[in-house]
């Protein structure tokens, strides 16, 4: 996708293959199939079309301590849509529906001070926290793995938060130093902690 550009119209897959690292595949049947066969539900996809062209009209800035949610690109169908998936669902009930998980945009540095207001820009580090939740942060473990959920240590009242290692992300795709836009393409990159040696690459998802 051109990352200057916005998304335009987007789609959904009719069968979402969500699990968590190492979780065995569901039952075969009608209604499932390897990994759950998952769906967005109509309501939840029609909002995302909504947001997705007002993003488009716009030129909305991606804040440090924003609350959004972040999808992957899939395919671009042959009529111009781009089908997307969420980086991270869950699921409402006992049901094959999920909703994408709200996650908050925190600058490497404003763990748990709410941020400083800032756009966040290509090339720098920040990290997704789960929105609701003090410590819980969207992670890669900084190895081979996929993505995780992993717990902030100090999280007590009073104690401050330190979140865990291997959680930070950066965006590419655009002039270093340029504000992320809602709404755009972007290359979401793995940033080890502690940095890796000079032999070592980031890995892109």
């Amino acid at each position: 996708a051109d990352r200057a550009r916005p998304l335009g119209a987007v789609s959904f897959s009719a069968q979402l293959r969500l699990r968590a690292p190492g979780e065995a595949p569901g039952p075969l049947g009608p209604f499932a199939g390897p990994g759950e066969a998952l769906v967005i539900p109509l309501e939840t996809q029609d909002a995302v079309k909504d947001l997705v062209a007002a993003c488009g009209r716009g030129r909305a800035q991606v804040m440090d301590g924003a609350c959004l949610t972040v999808w992957s690109l899939l395919d671009q169908l042959p009529e111009g849509l781009h089908q997307i998936e969420p980086l991270a669902a869950r699921r409402l009930d006992r049901t094959l529906a999920v909703e994408p998980i709200e996650l908050v945009a925190e600058r490497q540095g404003s763990a748990g001070s709410g941020g400083d207001g800032g756009p966040l820009r290509f090339g720098e580090g920040f990290r997704l926290r789960a929105a609701g939740c003090s410590g819980l942060y969207l992670g890669h473990g900084g190895d081979a793995g996929g993505l995780r959920w992993m717990q902030a240590a100090g999280c007590a009242q009073d104690d401050a938060l330190v979140p865990p290692h291997g959680t930070r992300f950066a965006a590419h795709g655009e002039e270093l130093g340029a504000a992320l836009l809602l709404g755009r393409p972007m290359s979401l990159r793995r940033v080890h902690s502690p940095p890796p040696s000079d032999d070592e690459e980031e890995s892109d998802f």
